[in-house]
């Protein structure tokens, strides 16, 4: 009996507090694809993370990142900005781009035998009669989504896309196991970069192109990107709202407003054979992403300077800079 009165005493003194964590039905129907892009996030940043390679997002993954969502939504306070978030800017997590890294979310390129006897028939109909590759087809919704015959790798290079969001990087030893796939890696989803849907917004007088949802500690950061996106994102405006273990809204303010103060500048641009950088920091490592996403040149130095691309097939090719670890700022060029 005493237990139980000591129960019920801790219950009237405030000591103990029950989980108000539930998921609300507009957050379910509208956030469960930034669920998973934000707890892929967490997965792929870690190999040793127990379903690192597990193709499918479990749903204890990504749950608690709903009912925090619906713990933000809910709006206890009524504060205006929050049902801002939601309603007018309707920012939502980027299976693109992030201001950390990216992920693998949605696409996978294969490097494929263009002798292979089967290969016609799979870029025409996206099934091959291959039992292995059309059973990865099938369950995780891919289609095909391009293809060209590809002189560095003698190969036919095809891109495959699925509807749904899935640990693309899991996948990958799935499909090379398939004889006649010389390669397979997950790639940039990079459609999915422009993808705010809000009303009309600018920041710095640049029209919002891109949003994004990220999450540090229970900390969620909304974001809008403006400004050429495709080269960076030079300017963006972030609001944070802090959710406790129990979906207690705890905390929310406008986080930043960024006016980029990094200058890097690449010329010439075009080029052919070299190009040249200035900036106001050191350049200590750059990477080469082809406009597909794949990394095709790595320069690690003091202080670089300049890149050679005469290598390159002409195209469109994304610059990645940092200085020492850190990534500043990404830059867009053309190699004719």
């Amino acid at each position: 009996m005493k237990k139980l009165l000591l129960f019920f005493g801790l219950i009237l003194s405030g000591n103990i507090t029950f989980s108000q964590c539930e998921i609300d039905p507009f957050i379910e129907q509208n956030y469960t694809e930034s669920a998973k892009i934000l707890a892929l996030r967490e997965i792929q940043s870690n190999p040793q993370d127990p379903h690192y390679d597990n193709p499918i997002i479990p749903e204890a993954r990504y749950t608690p990142y709903l009912e925090k969502l619906s713990a933000i939504y809910e709006n206890p306070n009524n504060i205006s900005e929050i049902d801002s978030l939601f309603n007018e800017f309707e920012i939502k997590a980027n299976a693109y781009y992030t201001a950390d890294d990216y992920i693998f979310t949605k696409e996978m390129s294969l490097y494929i035998d263009p002798s292979i006897a089967w290969i016609d028939d799979f870029i025409n109909t996206g099934v091959s009669g291959i039992a292995s590759l059309d059973n990865l087809m099938s369950n995780y919704n891919f289609t095909i989504y391009n293809h060209i015959d590809a002189n560095f790798c003698n190969c036919k290079w095809v891109t495959i896309r699925s509807t749904e969001i899935f640990n693309t990087l899991a996948l990958e030893n799935n499909f090379i196991a398939i004889s006649g796939i010389n390669d397979a890696f997950a790639e940039l989803f990079m459609d999915g970069l422009s993808n705010y849907t809000g009303i009309p917004y600018y920041v710095s007088n640049e029209d919002v192109s891109v949003a994004d949802i990220s999450v540090e500690n229970n900390k969620f950061t909304f974001t809008l990107y403006s400004g050429d996106c495709f080269a960076g994102c030079q300017w963006d405006k972030s609001w944070t709202a802090e959710v406790d273990n129990n979906c207690n809204l705890t905390n929310f303010y406008l986080s930043n407003i960024r006016y980029s103060s990094t200058k890097f500048s690449i010329y010439p641009n075009p080029a052919s054979e070299n190009i040249f950088f200035e900036s106001n920091f050191p350049v200590n490592k750059i990477e080469v992403y082809s406009v597909l996403g794949q990394k095709v040149q790595t320069l690690n130095s003091t202080n670089l300077k300049e890149i050679n691309i005469s290598s390159l097939p002409k195209g469109v090719y994304f610059l990645r800079v940092y200085n020492t670890n850190e990534k500043i700022i990404v830059r867009k060029f053309i190699k004719q």
